[in-house]
């Protein structure tokens, strides 16, 4: 019998290692390498070993800075030029700003106007020098199809 990963055209893990390694390398250029560290009491607690990976040492303070910097440094010139934009009104949003910042490219990030930003993250986006801006609430939406991009391609 198949196993899952054959019966559903996933790519197996040798044919993954390579595609995981260049994103370390390419990740590990601009990311900070955040702790492991572990707690007696929660290790006592739980009955056991638990090991905690301290992403708020992160930049920006949380892990999507990883995926940020992956998918973004990726991106062709001619598609950076263009600029991107993010729908998040939380670590995501701050994520692709900073990484934007980094690259010189502008960002925009689309916020549910229904979402009360606390001051904390209204001052990280806009030190990220990007346009906030309030989308309607989901009653009041309509979807559209959206761009997609060939990640194979990049």
């Amino acid at each position: 019998m198949p196993s899952y990963v054959e019966s559903h055209g996933l790519p197996t893990l040798a044919e993954l290692a390579p595609r995981f390694a260049e994103t370390r390398v390419r990740v590990s250029a601009a990311a900070h390498r955040t702790p492991v560290m572990t707690s007696r009491t929660l290790d006592e607690c739980l009955r056991a070993t638990v090991f905690l990976k301290c992403e708020s040492f992160q930049r920006m303070g949380a892990f999507k800075f990883r995926g940020a910097w992956n998918f973004l440094s990726r991106l062709p010139a001619d598609v950076l030029v263009r600029g991107v934009v993010a729908y998040s009104s939380g670590n995501h949003a701050q994520a692709v700003a900073l990484v934007a910042r980094e690259l010189g490219v502008p960002a925009t990030i689309k916020v549910w106007s229904a979402v009360d930003l606390s001051c904390e993250k209204k001052r990280l986006v806009r030190s990220c020098e990007m346009s906030l801006m309030s989308m309607p609430s989901t009653d009041q939406m309509s979807f559209s199809p959206r761009t997609s991009v060939n990640l194979e391609a990049l």
